[in-house]
């Protein structure tokens, strides 16, 4: 998609490759020159748009764009003038790595992000996800987010922000220590004789003497066995 003929400011806006055929166009993205007197870009002056300054990634020449958010955006241009670099290289890679950046260190071990892109700055960009093209659709089991590869992404976010409740009560589920817990147990069973079990063997046929023998020399009154 090319160039709108008209820009919010009143003014005609020039596509995103100005005059050079070969770089790539952006729909509603306009191209400030770097020359003296040419109106700068201050961060935060567009909330609503994805700004990047001066992106020399790869073939890209000083290229200064804006992106719309929540719209449908398309990239167009010849092979090689550097469609992918805009959309991969800068946007993604740069909304991934500041997502990223965000998370505690184990999560960034799990993880590597992407190395900063060659642009003097990027505004208004929000966390980001890639999907490329291929050629196989997945199995019977693939889900959107295993498609999307943002299956584990979504993992380490329930992980940090996520709030564990029990399924049968809808209880928050917290951290406790021993003490904490019997001193629970005591307050809401006292006077009752309860037994607390654990499993030890599961599925799994043999006999198990020494097992009991064991559990017996740990003060272990009882055994339930199947």
């Amino acid at each position: 998609m090319g160039s709108e003929p008209a820009s919010q400011h009143g003014q005609p806006s020039r596509n995103a490759s100005g005059s050079d055929p070969a770089s790539p166009s952006v729909q509603h993205a306009t191209r400030r020159g770097s020359e003296p007197g040419s109106e700068q870009i201050q961060q935060g002056s567009g909330v609503g748009s994805i700004r990047i300054v001066n992106a020399r990634e790869h073939n890209l020449k000083s290229l200064t764009v804006e992106i719309p958010r929540d719209t449908f955006t398309v990239i167009t241009g010849v092979s090689g003038s550097g469609k992918s670099t805009l959309a991969f290289d800068i946007v993604f890679n740069e909304g991934q790595r500041r997502y990223l950046e965000s998370l505690n260190a184990y999560a960034r071990s799990i993880v590597q992000p992407a190395g900063r892109p060659d642009v003097d700055a990027i505004y208004g960009i929000p966390p980001t996800v890639a999907i490329e093209q291929r050629t196989s659709r997945g199995g019977r089991k693939s889900t959107v987010a295993t498609l999307t590869e943002i299956y584990h992404f979504l993992r380490l976010m329930y992980v940090k922000l996520g709030v564990q409740h029990c399924p049968s009560c809808n209880i928050t589920v917290t951290p406790q220590s021993f003490d904490t817990i019997v001193a629970q147990v005591m307050r809401d069973l006292k006077g009752l004789h309860i037994g607390v079990f654990a499993p030890l063997v599961v599925n799994r046929k043999g006999v198990y003497s020494d097992l009991a023998k064991w559990a017996s020399g740990r003060g272990h009154t009882h055994l339930r066995v199947d």
